[in-house]
């Protein structure tokens, strides 16, 4: 059952892979703003969400930093698999480092949210809260 945790973020990633493959010259345009490094923030904080969701309940027994530490390691590993992609075959696309910032600010975001704000780990922590005061 714990291998359900993992099929959104599979699938989110594809999504993810999906829009790196479209080539630069058939992004609508923005006019005169770069909204990049927004889109890097938010498609990489749903990453680190998701990513969070299925590490906490794959591995129940890891710290919040360690579930961070994962997130964020194994977020950027797929983040620079992304730069690379687009700088070897995608057309109008290319390697950059700022892209890379970003995707690790939205990892270290999405981790924050779900440690604050999913009912699983507060009946955890309320459960463990408990015990220990006893």
């Amino acid at each position: 059952m714990r291998r359900f945790f993992w099929l959104p973020l599979f699938a989110w990633l594809g999504v993810n892979f999906m829009l790196s493959h479209t080539p630069g010259d058939q992004f609508p345009s923005t006019g005169p703003l770069d909204l990049t490094p927004v889109a890097h923030l938010l498609l990489y904080c749903v990453t680190g969400i998701l990513m969070s969701r299925a590490l906490n309940h794959t591995f129940p027994g890891l710290r919040p930093w360690q579930c961070a530490a994962w997130t964020l390691a194994l977020g950027l590993l797929w983040g620079v698999s992304d730069e690379w992609h687009q700088e070897v075959f995608v057309y109008w696309r290319g390697w950059n480092d700022s892209d890379l910032v970003m995707d690790g600010i939205g990892l270290a975001l999405g981790n924050i949210v779900w440690r604050n704000f999913s009912p699983q780990i507060f009946i955890r922590e309320r459960a463990e809260s408990s015990e220990t005061s006893n």
